[in-house]
Order: structure tokens, then C-alpha cells, then sequence
């Protein structure tokens, strides 16, 4: 069986949760990217239940680098958020994948915070083999 057959991706409410099969440490990153947004995108990133670190993008076509995933990480937890109106609020998530990419698998995360329904407020694009 493959690693993308046992690679999965779940979404609960505003947090995906990648759980990356055995076998899948030679290489992980993900690509943050906000667009045509307004509102203060918050990204929060925990790594194996332990480690967390958050992002912030605003504006349109705002992109941090690419972010290098430690190849021993067995999960990946994105919680999506945005601030408007001077308060915290959810965001709403969408996924895809994983994707064979050759022998690069892809994983797709788009967040929509609520502002019109074309779900690129954040975009994640995640690659492992």
C-alpha cells in the first residue's frame, strides 16, 4: 500500500490535522499564502501535539516561505482564524488531497474567513515524500 493510501487529512471545525503514514520523513514543507483578504489571517501550526508557532498574513497575495517540516513528525494540526471587528474568529476550512506528484505527495488546505465564498482567504499547500 502506498504512504498516500495511509496518509490522512481530517478537518474538525477550523483545525485540519494531517497524519502522515509510516514511512513519510524524507522530506515535508507547507507553503502559506494568503489572498484578496482584508482581515488579519492567523495561522496557528502544532507539530506532533508538542511544538505550536503562529503565522499572520494580511493583504492580498501575501506569501511567507516555504516552511521546512521536521521528517520525524508523525502529525500536523493548522488552526485557522481570522480578526475582524476587533475580535477572534473562526475560519472555515476546505482540503484536498493527498495528490501524487510524481514521487511527492500534496496536500491542499484553503481557508475561507467569511467575507464572499471563493475560499482563497488562506491557501496551504503542504509537500511530503
Amino acid at each position: 500500500m502506498s504512504a498516500s493510501a495511509k496518509t490522512t487529512v481530517s478537518v474538525t471545525g477550523n483545525t485540519a490535522t494531517i497524519s502522515f503514514a509510516p514511512g513519510t520523513g524524507l522530506f515535508k514543507q507547507f507553503t502559506l499564502s494568503s489572498h484578496t483578504t482584508k482581515s488579519q489571517q492567523v495561522v496557528t501550526v502544532n507539530v506532533d501535539g508538542q511544538s505550536e508557532k503562529e503565522y499572520r498574513l494580511k493583504g492580498e497575495q501575501s506569501q511567507l516561505d516555504t516552511v521546512p517540516i521536521p521528517p520525524t513528525t508523525r502529525t500536523l494540526a493548522f488552526t485557522f482564524s481570522y480578526e475582524a471587528d476587533g475580535a477572534s474568529k473562526t475560519s472555515k476550512v476546505r482540503s484536498g488531497g493527498p495528490f501524487a506528484l510524481g514521487d511527492l505527495q500534496s496536500i491542499m488546505l484553503a481557508v475561507e474567513n467569511g467575507d464572499d465564498v471563493d475560499y482563497n482567504d488562506v491557501l496551504v499547500q503542504l509537500l511530503f515524500k
